[in-house]
Order: C-alpha cells, then structure tokens, then sequence
C-alpha cells in the first residue's frame, strides 16, 4: 500500500530543474545506445574506436547520480512493503519521514566526502589514464551535483511528508 502521491501531479521547489536533470538523463542513456551500436558496428569493420569505453563510463555516472533526485521525487526507489502494509496511512508517513531523515544524514555526509574528493581530484590535476586524458575532476563533478539535487529533494520531500503528517493528526484530533 503506497500512502504517498505520485509528486509528479505536485508543484515543488525546484521541479523544473529536476525535471530538466531526468530529461538530460534520458539524451544520456540515448547516447550511450548510440556509442555501444557505434562501437559494435566499427568492430564489426574492423577497427576500435577506443573511446567508447571512456565516454560510456562517464555517461553511466552521469545518469546514476543525476536521476536521484527525480527517481526520490518521482517514489521510484524500491519499497518494501512488508511492514509499510501492515501499517495506518498515518504510521507510514511518520516512517517516510524517519526515513527521509536517515536518507537526508547519509546523502549530506556523502556529498561532503565526495566534494572534498572532487577538489583533491582538481588539485592533484587527476587525468584518466587513456587517450584523451580526461581531467578527472570534470566526470568527478556530476557525483557531488547528483547528491546535492537528491539532499535538495529530500528536504522538499521531508517538508511535503511532515505536512502531511501534522494535517492529518490535526485532522484526527478534531
């Protein structure tokens, strides 16, 4: 039983932005398509095109860290229903809410560490051990965005959730 809407239906702080970042996520998957069908069809004549390895990574983290935020907004991660449909509507807000307050603690942690490993990456001057020698601190960046949009989103969820929450025990108390 999901007790929460479907936030696309909402208007929220920042949803064009994390609706633009889920639309740049599917032009990212498009174009990881086009460089494997690219790749397979150069070996196919037989030749490698070397870069399609380096690119596809990059894309790959691109979409993982950049989809969170839409993917929280949206309630596409996994649930597991076990507990939550044994529980009132109301419990299972107040769980979301303890969970989105773990999510959040977590998410700002990891933001903090992968900031600091983002400017080590640029001070060192990291570059990818291939052809293009890629400064690292480029692909690196996307992490820390990625998990500043999820810990931005978590906060408008948590706002959204904690609402609900006191509405509907005002609502029950009268």
């Amino acid at each position: 039983m999901n007790t929460t809407t479907n936030s696309t239906e909402e208007h929220y702080w920042g949803k064009g932005f994390i609706d633009g970042t889920m639309v740049f996520c599917q032009l990212a998957m498009l174009a990881m398509m086009l460089l494997v069908v690219a790749e397979v069809a150069a070996r196919l004549m037989g030749f490698n095109l070397e870069l399609s390895e380096e690119f596809g990574g990059y894309l790959l983290v691109t979409v993982s860290f950049l989809s969170l935020a839409g993917c929280a907004m949206h309630n596409s991660f996994h649930q597991v229903e076990l507990i939550t449909s044994r529980l009132s509507a109301q419990q299972n807000r107040i769980l979301m809410v303890i969970f989105i307050l773990i999510a959040l603690a977590t998410s700002v942690i990891l933001d903090y560490h992968l900031i600091n490993f983002v400017i080590a990456s640029y001070v060192r001057n990291d570059l990818a051990p291939t052809l293009l020698e890629t400064p690292l601190w480029i692909p690196r960046l996307v992490m820390p965005l990625g998990i500043t949009l999820l810990c931005m989103a978590l906060v408008v969820m948590l706002l959204r959730d904690v609402k609900r929450v006191i509405k509907n025990a005002s609502g029950a108390n009268q």
